[in-house]
């Protein structure tokens, strides 16, 4: 079973049964060749008080690519569907997708105040010039309007407290991270300039 998606390859749709729930679609595996594009070269994985982080260790200017979202595609209604192993790492591009990487876009944090954002469904690039040594984070909200939720510890004086989803943004955050929203919450709130 399978579909095609809009850059024409085929998708191979693989069931798998989750918490007693049989035929939910949760996992589809990508079968022609993904063109992984490579992490920032002044991009560096750290150990960092939530597990992981990234930092640069070099300058990274406005709007060059960090990392993309270019590994396995999951679907699923809820959060429920989901593989909790992979909950809080995937970037959602649907009412019902998410993706994971292979590169180390999973590996940045959330921030209330991103120096990071999305363009397109699974880029994230720097929002504004990035000096060595800063962390590179992304606000979740950006990509997510999902059941997800997880709570927010960025430290930032603009800190939500609670990462919920792009609708929960005030309308002054939705205005300053433009041009850095993932398409499909584009299209879903009708942002197109």
């Amino acid at each position: 079973m399978g579909f095609t998606n809009q850059q024409g390859m085929f998708i191979e749709q693989t069931l798998l049964i989750q918490k007693g729930v049989s035929n939910v679609p949760l996992l589809i595996r990508q079968t022609d060749p993904i063109d992984s594009k490579m992490s920032h070269p002044n991009a560096k994985v750290v150990e960092h008080k939530f597990g992981l982080g990234v930092v640069a260790t070099g300058p990274i200017k406005k709007d060059e690519l960090i990392a993309s979202f270019d590994g396995e595609i999951y679907c699923g209604e809820t959060n429920d569907d989901f593989p909790e192993e992979i909950l809080n790492y995937p970037i959602t591009f649907g009412p019902d997708r998410a993706r994971n990487s292979k590169s180390i876009a999973n590996k940045l944090n959330h921030a209330c105040s991103p120096n990071c954002g999305i363009h397109g469904d699974f880029d994230i690039v720097a929002m504004r010039d990035i000096k060595e040594g800063e962390e590179l984070c992304w606000d979740y909200d950006m990509s997510e309007d999902h059941d997800w939720s997880m709570e927010c510890g960025c430290g930032s004086p603009e800190c939500r407290k609670l990462i919920h989803g792009f609708r929960h943004l005030s309308h002054a955050k939705k205005a300053e991270y433009k041009g850095y929203i993932s398409n499909w919450i584009v299209k879903a709130h009708g942002l197109e300039s």
